[in-house]
């Protein structure tokens, strides 16, 4: 078993991994937007039963799915966000400084 005695936490490392992620993020949601779209459009070309159907469907069942994984995804990035501050956080508290008047 190894101990070590610091963790060391590439914070501007991770700062810049969390910005490039949400930039992905933005990207993903864009697209579930054009897909939203693409879909009106589908159902203004494309009538009947079976559009209203597939179209439906794709709302209510897969665009929902769509969101929910952005949501989750979030979620990760504003976790990514805070990682360095936390382990900014612990230093001080475990090398005294958190204790200093």
């Amino acid at each position: 078993m190894i101990i070590m005695d610091k963790i060391v936490v590439n914070s501007a490392g991770i700062k810049r991994t969390a910005d490039t992620f949400f930039d992905k993020l933005v990207e993903y949601n864009q697209q579930v937007m054009r897909l939203e779209q693409t879909l009106d459009k589908v159902s203004t070309v494309w009538q009947g039963l079976d559009s209203e159907k597939f179209v439906t469907n794709m709302k209510e069942r897969d665009i929902a799915e769509l969101r929910r994984i952005y949501k989750i995804l979030s979620d990760y990035g504003n976790y990514l966000r805070n990682i360095p501050d936390v382990y900014e956080a612990l230093d001080e508290v475990y090398s005294g400084k958190a204790f200093d008047i």
